[in-house]
């Protein structure tokens, strides 16, 4: 009798299912096979008459852990929220008002000072925009700790989360700290310029205002390379402005009256300007430095420079740092494109790290001076 092509894959299907298909007479018994022996993932057996699958107990599918990793979630989000539930039924406080009416009271706020928490996102933006990370990468793990060092002022470093904290046992985290000092620090000074119009507001900040512009105004045929975004630049300029308002409430006879008197704004005798001035110096000395700088700013900044001139920088390879010192050494401050009415400037070169060297200030007049001057010098001056 021969047998079909059919018969014969059902019979080999049959042999292979019964040499791996193993049956058990109970529960009981599988589970002692299997502390002893490895069943394959996914073979089935009959134990006590029904047919089980064998699971992977290692392994869990994405699926599944997804679905188990949302139910946790859940979970917590439930027990947070009977948390806080209880917690308002604590503050919560209840009197009785005649015998049988019981009256809720309103839940006392209690009045702790908090500051204001910031989030790792504001701390790395703010990190991004500093000199040292112009040409770096910012990484998110330092940017979480120094978030951390800002919101947690005070607290030991043993106390921060091992997530964030490094391997290596010795750190002493002295970047993150001087960063998260620099950061509060930022963050004050913003503060105070927005508390100044509370400080000075309406007409009284206007009239003060365009006051203290009017002196810079005056003044800007002695302001010679000024830079609005350097501090030591603004703190030279603004103190000058400070003495010049200072010498405006002094009487005529006074030597800084006489000196200043020249740099003074139209009709500053009024009786307006001086009431004015009166508030103006009955503010603290923080309020008082913004509104000047900020004036100086308006009237010097903001891509709108109105100095004696405009200035352009050059660009050098680093390579040739040795061959600029030596001149600047040789010059001492005598260069062809030196601004006009300065004999000798106080040149100096940045390191402008992938841009290479850079010499700024020279005058936009003077720039092709300049360019034939370092090529002369076997030079590769850059724009």
């Amino acid at each position: 009798m021969k047998i079909k092509k059919s018969q014969l894959k059902e019979l080999i299907k049959q042999t292979i299912v019964d040499l791996t298909e193993k049956t058990f007479g109970s529960k009981a018994q599988y589970d002692a096979y299997r502390k002893k022996h490895n069943l394959k993932p996914g073979s089935k057996h009959k134990v006590a008459g029904k047919t089980v699958t064998v699971r992977d107990t290692k392994k869990i599918s994405k699926s599944a852990k997804k679905k188990a990793d949302k139910f946790a979630a859940a979970q917590n989000a439930k027990l947070d929220a009977a948390e806080k539930a209880a917690k308002k039924k604590k503050k919560s406080t209840y009197t009785h008002k005649g015998d049988d009416k019981l009256v809720s009271l309103k839940v006392r706020k209690e009045s702790v000072s908090k500051s204001r928490r910031y989030t790792v996102k504001e701390v790395r933006t703010w990190m991004k925009k500093l000199e040292e990370n112009r040409y770096k990468k910012v990484y998110n793990s330092d940017a979480r700790r120094v978030a951390w060092m800002v919101n947690n002022e005070g607290v030991e470093l043993s106390e921060m989360p091992q997530s964030m904290s490094k391997k290596w046992t010795k750190a002493q985290y002295g970047r993150e700290r001087y960063l998260a000092t620099e950061f509060l620090k930022s963050k004050s000074e913003q503060m105070t310029e927005g508390k100044l119009t509370e400080a000075i507001s309406g007409a009284d900040r206007k009239i003060l205002f365009i006051l203290v512009r009017e002196i810079v105004r005056n003044l800007k045929s002695q302001i010679k390379n000024m830079d609005v975004n350097n501090k030591s630049h603004l703190n030279r300029v603004g103190s000058s402005i400070l003495a010049i308002i200072r010498a405006m409430s002094y009487s005529p006879d006074n030597v800084n009256y006489k000196n200043f008197k020249k740099y003074f704004p139209k009709n500053f005798n009024s009786k307006l300007i001086q009431k004015k001035l009166k508030q103006f110096h009955s503010q603290n000395d923080k309020v008082q430095v913004t509104l000047v700088t900020q004036a100086i700013k308006n009237e010097l900044g903001e891509g709108k420079l109105k100095e004696a001139y405009r200035s352009q920088s050059i660009f050098f390879d680093k390579k040739d740092k040795s061959k600029l010192e030596k001149l600047l050494k040789k010059h001492k401050g005598k260069f062809p494109f030196n601004p006009s009415g300065e004999s000798v400037v106080n040149w100096s070169l940045n390191d402008k790290g992938s841009k290479g060297l850079e010499w700024s200030g020279i005058p936009k007049a003077n720039y092709n001076k300049a360019v034939e001057f370092f090529m002369k010098y076997k030079l590769n001056p850059r724009g």
